[in-house]
């Protein structure tokens, strides 16, 4: 009996310690998926903040040394006058806070490097920016102009590699989370072999319900750090998983939002919503690039303002950019549909006329231009009057950007030395050099656009 009673008593220890055994890999199971899912979600959670704060950051930087910028090219042509110098010296103190922001916030030591030789080289260039001598010749102005749009374009660069950077650390931020997956998904199918087919049941639940959407979460991630912008993580939840879908989906409008808004800032003026010089040059190199078909071929017009200088001095700037913003309506008032109009920078306009057949075309077309620009502009209660010299340039079987908008360039400016308001087409005959004044019949203005607005 003694021997029953304690082979009884040994087996039911041996049943107690089992049950306790198998008790504590239940509880183990449940604490490391617990656990496991808890740091996935922190890590992805953590990851998808620091993404989403270093490309809002960056994004506000750009923009802030593209305002910044505006105002250096509008000093370099004159002084500012009060209201320009308190929005450049904002403008300053704003990109000095975003560089600061954006160091304090790189994830990499490479990244902070690199907006600190930005941050360098950008108060070089603020330093170095002072109005041009008024006598210097037109050339070396717009060479100093081009100078400091180069170094804002580097400036924008070493600020997209730094962001490239911080990419860098947060695709290795997801590497180390989907090596903590694995890891956890390993323990999770030893835990398994020691359970009953219950277990494994819960193993295949827990597998649905947490391993295939922290899968589509991390896959999501590296699509959106490889550029996919539009991608969103298309199921919804009510837990942890959801809101970090939902911060993840955010977090993907908030860098589409500004990959757009860096496009638009990049090709489009921002006083009057023409394309800019950037982007003219790039449709130009286009249209250039394709043979010249029964399509017809290209022209383009340079448009210099006439007398614009006198309506800054006189009404201020306001009033120039007021007058601005009409001369681009009417400039695209003028042209045909499917030409391009754009802003180069200051009064100086271009067009890019595509599909013209014969030069006749073009020249009409800038007629109508000139004729638009003759008629007085009502600016701050005022009327202004202002006209515009065109050079027209035809593509020619050595066309090249550079050298049809030289052409253009030349032709302007014979048009300004025989009298301004009127319109002239290159040849061969004409040089860089200036023009005299000739005894040229000017375009015909009517006369009723001479007595009001457009």
């Amino acid at each position: 009996m003694t021997s029953t009673k304690s082979t009884a008593t040994s087996l039911s220890s041996r049943w107690n310690r089992a049950f306790a055994v198998l008790l504590a890999v239940i509880l183990l199971a449940a604490i490391a998926t617990f656990v496991g899912t808890r740091v996935m979600v922190g890590t992805l959670r953590h990851t998808a903040e620091e993404a989403e704060r270093t490309t809002t950051l960056l994004a506000q930087l750009r923009s802030d040394v593209a305002v910044q910028s505006g105002f250096l090219h509008g000093l370099m042509d004159g002084p500012l006058d009060d209201r320009d110098r308190l929005a450049a010296r904002d403008a300053d103190a704003a990109v000095g806070t975003g560089f600061a922001l954006a160091m304090k916030n790189s994830r990499t030591g490479a990244a902070g490097q690199l907006l600190q030789q930005g941050y360098d080289q950008w108060e070089a260039t603020v330093a170095g920016t002072g109005p041009i001598d008024p006598a210097t010749p037109v050339s070396q102005r717009l060479q100093q102009h081009r100078v400091l749009a180069n170094r804002t374009d580097a400036l924008a660069a070493l600020i997209d590699r730094a962001g490239a950077a911080d990419n860098a650390a947060t695709r290795a931020d997801l590497a180390r989370a989907h090596n903590v997956e694995n890891a956890a998904l390993v323990a999770r199918i030893g835990l398994g072999l020691l359970l009953s087919a219950l277990l494994i049941r819960l193993a295949r639940r827990l597998s649905a319900e947490v391993i295939r959407p922290l899968g589509i979460l991390r896959d999501s991630a590296n699509r959106l750090a490889a550029g996919e912008l539009d991608h969103h993580v298309e199921f919804t939840r009510t837990d942890e998983l959801g809101d970090l879908a939902a911060s993840f989906n955010a977090m993907a409008d908030a860098i589409a939002g500004s990959q757009r808004t860096l496009t638009r800032q990049a090709t489009q003026d921002s006083l009057t919503g023409l394309a800019n010089r950037a982007a003219f040059r790039a449709r130009l190199e286009a249209a250039l690039a394709r043979p010249e078909r029964r399509g017809g071929t290209q022209a383009v017009l340079f448009v210099d303002l006439d007398d614009f200088k006198d309506v800054n001095d006189t009404l201020g700037h306001a009033a120039g950019d007021e007058l601005l913003i009409e001369v681009a309506a009417r400039l695209e008032d003028a042209v045909r549909p499917g030409d391009l109009v754009a802003r180069l920078g200051g009064d100086e306009f271009a067009l890019l006329l595509d599909g013209v057949h014969d030069p006749a075309a073009a020249l009409s077309v800038a007629e109508r231009a000139v004729v638009a620009l003759a008629a007085p502009v009502e600016v701050s209660g005022t009327w202004a009057h202002v006209g515009a010299s065109i050079g027209l340039a035809m593509r020619h079987a050595d066309s090249d950007p550079e050298s049809i908008m030289r052409e253009a360039d030349v032709a302007m400016y014979r048009a300004k030395g025989r009298g301004k308001n009127r319109v002239e087409r290159y040849d061969t005959t004409l040089t860089d050099a200036v023009v005299e004044p000739q005894a040229l019949p000017p375009i015909e203005i009517p006369e009723a656009l001479t007595r009001g607005s457009r």
